[in-house]
């Protein structure tokens, strides 16, 4: 049989890798580089200040571009935590990053007292590295064969500069060189600082694949709910919609359809399936107290449900992804709802169990008030302070408004009662039985028109309250639903942490890693007392698979925790446009009602002056 071939490493980071290869052989070649500078060019003379004794480049070279390249290579493996190969760290300069060639960039001696060691002096900066073999037999870490062989899949690849460095270009140079005296005497000095050969190019690739996020902004449109009707059975209230919108998937026909509250129902449904990192607005409560009661069809109810579905609606199309829902135009266009809804609902059902299992499933929503992020971000905690703060103002305020209310109606039977007690008094002054009859009509009108003034207010104003609240709650669930995904993602990451700390265990039995989890004394037994390097080897890999396994986990939830936090930031800024609209709608509401009671009242009291005035005293 054939000798088996090794399995090949498909190392961690392998872009980061192909990109230190390559800086690094493109240090190398502009090191090698020489040209016949051209006499008009002007030379700096500045020296650079923070290397000490700067010699300056000479003439003709590009060892500004390579200190740059070996620049970079070292900041991208030291951002990325990448360790570089003995071998290329020895080939660059730790003063000023030129790379350190025999005989071109760098000399070479050998002492042998009082230790034999090798001594590497840069000729741009005179900077000196000194390498004493104390043992013959001493080998890097990296170039230890036993290694390569014992963690084969698992060890991270070494970047041995023999990989890289072309021996035909390098000699080359040094014949190139050979005849010319190559000894920095000149001032010149290139700063790998000032120059940047890739500055251009990096702007160029980043305004090209940059991808550019469209505005989160809403088309205008229109959502009227009105003309409530009975069904022909008189089972259920529909309510007539009417669309205007320039959006273009949407029909140009602007047919008006109708719609029952169950219907409503199933928009929302199929919103916050479709949409589940955004605030879906709720629906109007059903107030099934007035379903008890039989009322259910009394005109106050129908116009205060109807307000609430306007609200419902003006939400909708306020928000840009909830507008251009599939759901949305369904809703606002099919002539045949049932058919085309349970075509739909296959789809929308599908989605839904989707959603509820990446969300934890249903008993997740039990643990809800439970969760606790232990790195809570500031941004949301802002948020939530900020929604909290203003729904115990809106509890406040329709609590005030509740003892108002209280006082009106006392105000109101007090007015009919005095209304009926002028109407008696004119039984007995029948000389000014006609005015006084007249002036109890007066007040009872002012009575009425009282009365009408609450109605209105609790309806334009308590309603929109209440909706402003249920509005806040469904913010508040959608903050929490947030956290409920950076606590998964916090769980799976000590998961992972853990795992990995046991493999580094097994691997370096003898390093203290400060945390003795996952250790036990039955696996602390197993290892003693069975075949060990076996053992090791698979439970190596069992955990390998496992953390590949996990790492996929939580590249996951990081990506949906990063969703549904990017996606709250927008959805709180038009939740904060959402709640001023309605509240100046709400405020306006309850001041026109006002305006329009005090007018009415004028009018009341100006009408019966004149009945007053005629009354003479000779008549009482």
């Amino acid at each position: 049989m054939g000798k088996q071939k090794k399995p090949s490493v498909n190392p961690k980071n392998l872009q980061a890798y192909e990109r230190i290869n390559f800086l690094h052989q493109a240090s190398v070649l502009m090191s090698t580089i020489k040209y016949e500078p051209n006499a008009t060019t002007k030379e700096s003379t500045e020296k650079k200040a923070k290397v000490k004794d700067w010699q300056g480049d000479p003439k003709g070279t590009l060892l500004g571009i390579s200190r740059y390249l070996n620049n970079t290579m070292k900041h991208t493996s030291a951002k990325l935590v990448i360790r570089l190969d003995p071998h290329l760290k020895r080939m660059v300069c730790k003063r000023c990053d030129t790379t350190l060639l025999p005989s071109i960039t760098s000399t070479h001696r050998i002492k042998s007292m009082p230790v034999t060691t090798i001594v590497t002096t840069c000729k741009v900066c005179k900077a000196k590295r000194r390498f004493a073999f104390h043992d013959k037999d001493y080998v890097l870490f990296n170039d230890k064969a036993a290694i390569h062989d014992e963690q084969n899949d698992t060890s991270e690849p070494s970047l041995d500069s023999n990989t890289y460095i072309e021996n035909d270009a390098i000699q080359w140079a040094i014949e190139d060189t050979e005849n010319a005296p190559y000894f920095y005497d000149q001032n010149e000095a290139s700063s790998s600082t000032a120059f940047d050969p890739f500055q251009d190019m990096t702007k160029d690739i980043t305004e090209q694949t940059e991808p550019v996020e469209p505005p989160f902004k809403a088309e205008p449109m229109t959502i009227r709910v009105e003309d409530p009707q009975k069904s022909p059975n008189g089972s259920f209230i529909t309510y007539r919609l009417f669309t205007m919108t320039c959006l273009e998937h949407y029909s140009t026909n602007n047919r008006p359809v109708r719609r029952r509250f169950r219907d409503f129902v199933w928009l929302h449904n199929a919103l916050s399936a479709e949409f589940p990192t955004c605030i879906i607005p709720p629906l109007p409560e059903k107030h099934r107290l007035k379903f008890i009661k039989g009322d259910r069809f009394d005109a106050q109810f129908i116009e205060q449900r109807r307000l609430g579905l306007q609200w419902f609606m003006d939400r909708i199309a306020r928000h840009p992804y909830l507008q251009a829902s599939q759901y949305t135009r369904l809703f606002l266009e099919s002539t045949d709802f049932a058919t085309d809804k349970n075509v739909y609902s296959k789809t929308l059902a599908t989605t839904a169990s989707n959603n509820t299992t990446s969300n934890g499933g249903i008993l997740s929503s039990f643990f809800k008030p439970a969760i606790k992020v232990k790195k809570p971000d500031e941004k949301f905690e802002e948020m939530k302070d900020t929604v909290d703060k203003f729904q115990d103002n809106l509890h406040v305020i329709e609590k005030l408004y509740s003892r108002i209310g209280r006082r009106q109606q006392e105000l109101e039977n007090n007015y009919k009662q005095f209304a009926a007690s002028i109407r008696g008094l004119s039984g007995l002054e029948t000389n000014v039985d006609q005015p006084l009859r007249q002036f109890a009509e007066s007040i009872e009108t002012y009575a009425n028109a009282y009365k009408e003034r609450r109605r209105q207010e609790e309806l334009l104003f308590l309603n929109d309250l209440h909706e402003l609240l249920n509005y806040c709650h469904a913010a508040k669930e959608q903050l929490t639903e947030r956290d409920m995904k950076q606590v998964t993602f916090e769980d799976m990451t000590v998961d992972l942490q853990s795992v990995v700390l046991e493999r580094e265990r097994i691997l370096y039995p003898g390093k203290n890693f400060g945390s003795t989890s996952g250790m036990n004394i039955t696996e602390f037994m197993t290892d003693k007392m069975t075949d060990i390097g076996k053992a090791r080897n698979e439970k190596l890999l069992r955990l390998e698979l496992k953390i590949k396994q996990m790492q996929q986990t939580v590249a996951k939830a990081n990506d949906e925790n990063n969703n549904y936090s990017n996606q709250m930031v927008k959805e709180f800024e038009l939740f904060k446009q959402a709640k001023q609209t309605e509240l100046k709608q709400s405020l306006a509401a309850y001041a026109d009602c006002h305006i329009e009671f005090y007018t009415k009242s004028i009018s009341i009291w100006e009408n019966i002056l004149p009945v007053l005035d005629r009354i003479q005293l000779q008549d009482m």
